[in-house]
């Protein structure tokens, strides 16, 4: 999440980590595809590697799906549901 520019960590002993930019900017997608890719070497990604197209089509759908569910909402929606139902 750091290398993604989504937190910074603080100078404090123990860190803490706080949102690099307004939580209204950052979707919940964007999230999810950061960490999805969380530990990919940057020589051996999914993208390099050889496919089918079955494959292919499948991770478009998944992809698809994620984005209507999803759409366009945001870690400070994510933030207010959880107030709500506490």
């Amino acid at each position: 999440m750091m290398d993604a520019g989504f937190v910074a960590e603080t100078n404090e002993e123990p860190p803490a980590y706080m949102p690099r930019r307004d939580i209204e900017t950052i979707t919940i997608a964007d999230l999810l595809d950061v960490v999805r890719g969380a530990g990919e070497s940057r020589l051996l990604t999914v993208k390099s590697l050889p496919h089918q197209d079955q494959v292919e089509d499948m991770m478009q759908s998944v992809q698809r799906a994620v984005q209507h569910e999803l759409g366009a909402r945001t870690l400070k929606d994510l933030v207010l549901q959880e107030s709500k139902i506490d």
